[in-house]
């Protein structure tokens, strides 16, 4: 549909010319062009070739009356204000018009000046509502078609936006199931190189995980924190297990040499994580887990903010886990490292979080020949060909500390036993 326009013509139709003279006169001082025919034909072609918001026609005419002329008008330009002039209003004539809608009002002669501009005035007014209504009629359909058009593109859309979304949980979840599957491998490697190592890194884990919950970290960091917890031993691979034996029992009967290989742990911890892309600010966070708070710890000598913040919280985690000292000592020792080797705020946090008892279990490593009777297993003993010789958590006593020394008398045991330092 084409959008509409106000026309400003006027068309006055009378066979007797001193008649039409009379109304185009009348018409004059109006602000509309005023278009004159006698013939109702010429009338008629002029509507075909132009609009008029007014028509004006002389009921009496040959060949065609008034009413005929309207009626045809009607027809070629509905929306005009049709006005019929008659010299002897009939009754019969007006219902006859009124019936067919041909007609917009009567004027009889003889009229006054001003109530045939009064009508031809408000006859326009009258268009211009019709053909405003219209308009307003059509660009309402116009704007309904569009706002259908944007909703069906935007129900696209959406569904567009679901299935990608779809497909991007797809492979955040198949990459958070790759990132696991590695970082358990890792768990793996590190437990099977040593298995003190091993019960460590899941004990670090599990502090932090629960550190984690009502904590001041983001969820970015909180990810990157227990990622870290993971992989925060894969550094000390390849030390000759003596030293590490030395290490965690008590670090002052290592050479100098040793503690110089112990230090570079977490750098070389911080390139074996860099390997991948997307864990390049939780290999800075290993690399700063021995940071401390007064900036006298490795390798940075960082200190206070200066220190990644899941940092603050691995180091925490890692000095109760490594301490050579019962749980007790350890933590009256995070304590009094407070606002030195720790951040204090996450010091209250873990002291918030922990209670004593739901610490994990400290773990160390003891030859056969420092078995005693009471201590209690934290790992399996398996022979070389994997048969299981004692079960974790059993609780040595005289006469399996016998049947051990025995069998390796006959089969003897090279490896270490993971015992709990509260046995």
């Amino acid at each position: 549909m084409k959008k509409l326009s106000y026309p400003k013509k006027i068309l006055v139709v009378d066979d007797d010319p001193d008649v039409l003279e009379a109304v185009v006169f009348s018409l004059s001082d109006l602000d509309f062009p005023i278009v004159s025919f006698s013939n109702p034909e010429e009338a008629l072609a002029a509507l075909n070739s132009s609009d008029f918001g007014v028509i004006l026609a002389d009921q009496t005419m040959p060949r065609m009356n008034g009413l005929e002329l309207l009626g045809e008008a009607k027809k070629r330009s509905p929306h005009c204000s049709r006005i019929l002039l008659t010299g002897a209003p009939q009754l019969d004539l007006a219902i006859d018009a009124i019936n067919q809608g041909s007609i917009y009002r009567f004027l009889t002669k003889p009229w006054s000046q001003q109530e045939i501009k009064a009508a031809v005035l408000n006859g326009m007014n009258h268009y211009k509502l019709i053909t405003a209504n219209e308009e307003l009629q059509y660009e309402t359909k116009v704007l309904n078609e569009q706002l259908t058009n944007a909703n069906h593109e935007l129900q696209i859309h959406l569904s567009e936006i679901t299935r990608h979304k779809l497909h991007l949980d797809q492979s955040n979840r198949a990459l958070q199931q790759n990132l696991q599957q590695c970082l358990e491998l890792c768990y793996h490697i590190t437990s099977s190189f040593h298995p003190l190592l091993g019960e460590q890194t899941k004990s670090v884990v599990q502090i932090c995980k629960k550190l984690a919950v009502g904590s001041t970290l983001k969820s970015a960091e909180i990810e990157q924190l227990i990622v870290s917890s993971w992989l925060q031993n894969i550094g000390l691979i390849g030390i000759p297990r003596d030293i590490l034996f030395k290490y965690f029992r008590n670090s002052s009967e290592i050479s100098h040499k040793a503690h110089d290989l112990i230090k570079k742990a977490p750098i070389q911890a911080q390139s074996l994580a860099s390997f991948n892309d997307n864990l390049i600010q939780v290999g800075t966070i290993i690399r700063s887990t021995h940071e401390r708070w007064d900036g006298t710890g490795y390798p940075d000598r960082l200190a206070k903010e200066m220190i990644p913040r899941p940092a603050r919280y691995l180091a925490v985690a890692v000095a109760y886990v490594e301490s050579s000292r019962n749980k007790n000592q350890s933590l009256r020792n995070i304590q009094k490292e407070s606002g030195k080797a720790f951040d204090p705020e996450v010091v209250n946090h873990f002291f918030k979080t922990f209670k004593p008892e739901e610490l994990p279990s400290q773990v160390y490593e003891v030859s056969i020949h420092e078995l005693r009777s009471g201590m209690k297993l934290a790992s399996p003993v398996r022979t070389p060909s994997g048969l299981l010789l004692v079960s974790t958590n059993h609780v040595f006593c005289e006469k399996s500390l016998e049947k051990i020394e025995h069998f390796n008398e006959i089969h003897p045991i090279e490896d270490r036993f993971l015992v709990y330092k509260d046995s």
